[in-house]
């Protein structure tokens, strides 16, 4: 009976799954929001009889309209997504959904979407699996909806295959031993992500950089803003060597186990000798200025040693 009841509760879910799934679609070919905003746009609702919401449509807004044109005439001239982020930061453009300032995922997928070029694409991402959990898969293109919208074309057609040819062929250069085969796949380091900048509170990420002696690069620690973002959103340039770093969180995750183990030593000893409590101070190492508190999975609490002086790289950045 249990399992009937349950089948019969599946069922009704599916069914309104199948509801909901067909109501956006005619939303979607009525040209009408079927949720979420985007650059370069208004939503602005429409009113029904007795002045009930009906629906929502978009709307050009002329300033950022005029971004987004200029994010895909930078494409057309050469600029990487980097280097675009960097020149609207800048300029103090005011960025999407009030972000600390423009970042390069933001422009990659302002010159992805086909909106710009006045086509409405919908049912093109599943954002979860068939379990419910959160996902972002990528439906076959015989399930999207395309919808001409001509009112909402920001770019032309002609700026737009422009830029496109631009981006496949830094793809295609690329993929055939560019700079980004320079390295190999699956670089590993160990505390990109864990470590957080002191100026701006951005992840502490790994990268390389040039030596003036051929042929040779190095790998350095720095601030993912500063690096993505220019010295605009944070203007830390510090970079640390990763073996330096890395060596210095090594030695104190150690530091600290061998205190903790020699901590509970004591601890058993003042039990075993009638309960009397010995006090030990551990002394941190010394801060540095310019990154926060590093928390690894591993070990406690430390800031970053004076031994990991930071020196930054000879050649080109």
């Amino acid at each position: 009976m249990l399992s009937l009841a349950n089948f019969a509760a599946e069922l009704e879910r599916e069914k309104a799954r199948q509801r909901t799934h067909d109501a956006l679609a005619r939303k979607a070919a009525a040209r009408h929001v079927t949720g979420g905003r985007v650059y370069g746009y208004d939503n602005v609702e429409v009113l029904g009889a007795g002045g009930a919401r009906s629906h929502v449509v978009r709307r050009i807004n002329g300033a950022q309209a005029a971004v987004v044109r200029r994010i895909f005439a930078f494409t057309v001239e050469g600029l990487g997504i980097t280097k675009i982020a960097k020149a609207l930061n800048e300029d103090g453009v005011t960025p999407p959904r009030r972000a600390s300032g423009w970042a390069p995922t933001a422009v990659r997928e302002i010159l992805r979407r086909p909106l710009y070029r006045g086509e409405i694409v919908w049912n093109r991402i599943q954002k979860r699996d068939q379990w419910g959990i959160k996902r972002y898969l990528e439906r076959a293109e015989g399930e999207w909806l395309r919808v001409e919208a001509a009112d909402l074309r920001i770019v032309s057609e002609d700026l737009w295959q422009a830029a496109h040819r631009r981006i496949d062929t830094t793809r295609a250069l690329y993929a055939t031993g560019g700079r980004a085969t320079d390295r190999p796949d699956q670089e590993k380091y160990l505390l990109s992500g864990l470590a957080t900048c002191a100026t701006c509170g951005g992840s502490l990420v790994a990268f390389t950089r040039d030596y003036k002696r051929a042929g040779q690069r190095g790998r350095f620690y720095g601030c993912n803003y500063n690096h993505k973002r220019g010295a605009k959103v944070c203007a830390n340039r510090l970079l640390i060597r990763q073996e330096r770093l890395d060596r210095v969180v090594l030695d104190a995750i150690a530091e600290a186990l061998d205190e903790r183990l020699l901590d509970r030593a004591m601890q058993k000893a003042s039990s075993a000798s009638g309960g009397r409590q010995t006090k030990r101070t551990i002394a941190g190492p010394p801060s540095g200025p310019s990154f926060r508190s590093w928390r690894p999975a591993c070990g406690p609490s430390w800031t970053r040693s004076r031994a990991a002086t930071p020196r930054t790289p000879s050649g080109p950045s």
